[in-house]
């Protein structure tokens, strides 16, 4: 999937379910040049303070390096 955005929706909010190969392309020019950021498919889940306190553990979800 190919989302082009123009320079009046680039502040705007993406949500993405259960989708792979989507890239997100945006003006940088006015003669019609686009940057393309692919939008991530893979994260990096890991339990935090699960050891000290399991019933007050929580689940931090990032961006896999993959896409650094």
């Amino acid at each position: 999937v190919q989302l082009y955005l123009s320079k009046a929706s680039l502040d705007c909010t993406i949500t993405t379910s259960k989708s792979s190969e989507m890239n997100l392309n945006i003006p940088i020019s006015d003669d019609g040049d686009y940057k393309e950021m692919p939008i991530p498919e893979q994260f990096v889940h890991k339990l935090v303070n699960v050891e000290e306190q399991p019933a007050t553990a929580k689940l931090h979800s990032a961006v896999s390096d993959l896409y650094a």
